[in-house]
Parts: C-alpha cells; sequence; structure tokens
C-alpha cells in the first residue's frame, strides 16, 4: 500500500484501523488485507454438517448469530393434513420457516416439526420429499 497516498499498507488481521497517529480510520485497505482477512474469516466460519449427516438422515446446522437450518427428508402419504417431526434436537426458540420440495401448504410449524398437506389427489399414494427449516 501506500500508506499517505490514501490507501493504508497492507494489515491483513485488520486489527489495527488507524491510518496515522491519530488513529482516524479513514483510508481504505488493499486488495491484498481484504482478501487475506476474508480467506481467514471464512476458514474460521463454522458452518458444517454433523458428522455422517446429509439430507436423506436429517441434520442440524447452527450459523453465527444464533440462526438455525435444519434439513431432511420426508414420505407424504395422505392428501390431508400430515405432522413430521424434526430430528432431535428441537429449535430452542422458533421454527420460521419450512420449505418442502413437492408442492403443498405448510398449516402449522413448531419448534418440534411441522404439519403440511399436499391437498393434490394428483400425488396418490406416497411422496418422498426434502425439506429445509429455519429457526432459532
Amino acid at each position: 500500500g501506500s500508506g499517505d497516498a490514501g490507501v493504508l499498507f497492507d494489515n491483513d488481521d485488520m486489527l489495527d484501523n488507524s491510518d496515522t497517529a491519530g488513529g482516524s480510520a479513514t483510508r481504505g485497505a488493499t486488495q491484498q488485507s481484504i482478501k487475506a482477512y476474508l480467506d481467514t474469516q471464512i476458514a474460521a466460519f463454522p458452518i458444517t454438517a454433523p458428522t455422517g449427516t446429509t439430507v436423506a438422515t436429517c441434520g442440524t446446522v447452527t450459523l453465527p448469530g444464533g440462526l438455525i437450518l435444519k434439513f431432511g427428508q420426508g414420505s407424504s402419504t395422505l392428501d390431508t393434513d400430515e405432522s413430521f417431526t424434526f430430528k432431535s434436537p428441537a429449535f430452542p426458540n422458533n421454527c420460521f420457516a419450512v420449505i418442502p420440495t413437492i408442492t403443498s401448504q405448510i398449516t402449522a410449524k413448531s419448534t418440534t416439526g411441522f404439519t403440511m398437506n399436499r391437498s393434490d389427489t394428483a400425488w396418490n399414494g406416497s411422496a418422498t420429499f426434502d425439506f429445509i427449516a429455519i429457526g432459532n
């Protein structure tokens, strides 16, 4: 970087926000500093599914800030309200949304599961679906 020409010298950990002895932090970082910082932050970003978890076997992923994603697979056999339970543990506080991969209406959701109604006689019989649920 050029220091006094409006861009900070390389500062890969982004810990020092001072661009002068006064520390006003008014100049931009270099592309190299930004890339190095993001590379270390993305590597530390804790989004990993539990060992052995796939969409077919269900799982839970907790994101930074407390947002939780649950994912799994179910089999719908009715053209009316049908309930499904999330793999334990339940959402601690709220279930905000459930998104199934088959055409259906989510008629209820809770921290432990959801109810959906495919209400479509065209399905007739069993329909396997995947889902994602978002909560905290």
